[in-house]
């Protein structure tokens, strides 16, 4: 005999996030989650990713003196430090901007309509990119450190360390490019709005 499972699913309103509004609760039920494994921005990442590795073990592998190398690749993480830091404060200011331009009604009308959790995917997905982004700058710090200790060289602890950090720091950058889709379907989703307000006007009429 076959038992049904009665545990229904939480209905995902402006109510039921309200009462849930921390990250892993956006996290869960949201499919924002997948892009890091499931999405265009972590395949082509995982490719770029594996590029750059071959690059850097060529580099390794030809230089005369790795002491250079491994030089120049503290510079380099500087580099990519600062300019996450930067990439950060845009994502903040952006997310602050877009949240700005929804007003009470036009969430109200969403929410009405089903479509809060859609919403909710489109503005999550720039506080999960921060996230990401925060991250991919203490992975870069934790590396340089390892770098300035003078230990010996381990292949293994290297190459998984350019595996994970040069994929978080490409998957950030192009996830951040990616968040302007997110402005414009979230201009779709404010006309649809508009006209939903508007034949309701009408028919009140």
């Amino acid at each position: 005999m076959m038992t049904e499972n009665n545990h229904d699913k939480p209905n995902l309103d402006l109510d039921y996030f309200t009462k849930h509004d921390r990250f892993f609760d956006f996290f869960k039920n949201t499919d924002v989650r997948k892009d890091i494994y499931s999405s265009k921005e972590s395949a082509i990442s995982i490719v770029l990713d594996m590029i750059f590795l071959v690059i850097l073990i060529v580099a390794m592998l030809k230089t005369s003196d790795v002491a250079i190398l491994l030089n120049g690749i503290k510079d380099l993480l500087g580099l990519v430090v600062g300019g996450l830091f930067g990439m950060l404060g845009f994502i903040i200011g952006g997310l602050a901007l877009v949240v700005g331009t929804l007003n009470v009604k036009e969430v109200k009308v969403i929410n009405e309509k089903n479509g809060f959790s859609s919403l909710l995917g489109i503005l999550f997905r720039f506080y999960f990119v921060g996230v990401i982004t925060a991250i991919t700058i203490f992975l870069s710090i934790i590396t340089y450190i390892i770098l300035l200790i003078e230990a010996q060289f381990c292949w293994v602890l290297f190459i998984l360390f350019a595996l994970t950090l040069i994929y978080f720091v490409i998957f950030s950058i192009i996830s951040s490019v990616m968040l302007m889709g997110s402005c414009i379907r979230l201009l779709f989703v404010k006309i649809k709005v508009s006209d939903v307000k508007t034949k309701e006007d009408r028919t009140k009429k």
